[in-house]
Order: C-alpha cells, then sequence, then structure tokens
C-alpha cells in the first residue's frame, strides 16, 4: 500500500496503532465546487458591498449607524467565507492516515481524527488516469453530515476498500 513519511505530530497520534495507509495531498475539497461557491458568495457580497459604501458616503442621519453595522457584519461574514472558501484550494501538505479504528487528518499543525464508525457506508469513487479522488461521507460531534474529499490519490480503489473495511469491522465492533 502507499505511505508517505509522516511529520512527528502524525506519528505520536498514531501512536502504535496499525497503519494502513498514509498519503499527503494538497486538496482536502475539489477546486471546481470552490470556485463555484466562491463565485456565488462575490455575486451575493457586490449589491452589500454597494448599499455600504453608499450609506459611507452619505450624510448621517440616525438610523445610519445601525445600518453601517448590520453592513459590516455581513459583509464581514461573506468576506470570511469567501476567504475560507478560496483558502481551501491552496492548501498544501496535507497528511491523511488510515489506522485500525480511525482516520487521522493533519493539515496547517492540526491533527483531525474521525473514528470509522463516524462514517457511512456510503463512498464515492472517481478514478481517473492512475489517481483519483475518494469520497467519504460521516456524521460530525452535532450529528450532521459531513465529507472527507481525499483528492488525486494513487490507488484509489484499492484505497476505497481499505477504507471500507475499516468502516464495515469498526461499524460491528460498536
Amino acid at each position: 500500500m502507499h505511505y508517505s513519511p509522516l511529520p512527528n505530530k502524525v506519528q505520536i497520534a498514531i501512536g502504535k496503532e496499525t497503519t494502513y495507509f498514509s498519503l499527503k495531498t494538497d486538496r482536502l475539497s475539489p477546486i471546481l465546487p470552490s470556485i463555484l461557491i466562491s463565485t456565488c458568495y462575490t455575486i451575493f457580497l457586490i449589491p452589500f458591498l454597494l448599499m455600504y459604501f453608499s450609506l459611507l458616503f452619505t450624510k448621517p442621519y440616525t438610523g445610519d449607524l445601525l445600518g453601517k453595522l448590520i453592513m459590516t457584519v455581513i459583509i464581514s461574514l461573506n468576506v470570511y467565507l469567501l476567504l475560507s472558501i478560496m483558502s481551501s484550494i491552496f492548501k498544501k501538505n496535507i497528511y491523511i492516515v488510515a489506522t485500525k479504528t480511525r482516520l487521522i487528518i493533519y493539515e496547517n499543525e492540526y491533527i483531525t481524527e474521525i473514528n470509522w464508525s463516524d462514517f457511512s457506508q456510503r463512498i464515492k469513487i472517481t478514478d481517473k488516469e492512475n489517481k483519483g479522488t475518494l469520497r467519504l461521507i460521516y456524521s460530525n460531534k452535532e450529528n450532521t453530515p459531513d465529507v472527507v474529499f481525499i483528492i488525486d490519490i494513487p490507488q484509489v480503489n484499492e484505497i476505497a476498500q481499505i477504507c471500507k473495511n475499516r468502516i464495515n469491522e469498526n461499524k460491528k465492533i460498536n
């Protein structure tokens, strides 16, 4: 199976658990949906920006402060969402490790651990010319569905099979 050298933090998180695969990837989200969502947020943001700047350059009146405050909050949230979506395209050095009980994701000095028992049986595989994308669905801490994308990985079918086996085995235990 495919193994990549791992940073020390990841090796410490793994401990003595058996490792089934370790991968290094550049992205955790597909480019096209990220660009489409970013474009939609930008289109949504433009009218608010226009209203905001028109409020800034008009004569002040009593309701002006509240309007500016509401616009500032809306614009700030949208800019934050836009930047977070765009930054997901350019993330580098993401490590993904499968152990006996969990999937470990290491990005930007942070480790996320997801138990295999939290994943559903639905796995989507996209296989293109020696590399592929794997989409795994799981329930997060708030018990809402979330997705892990593993993008541009070699031997995607073998890795998908390992993930299915880990999910099935851990569902039986729990």
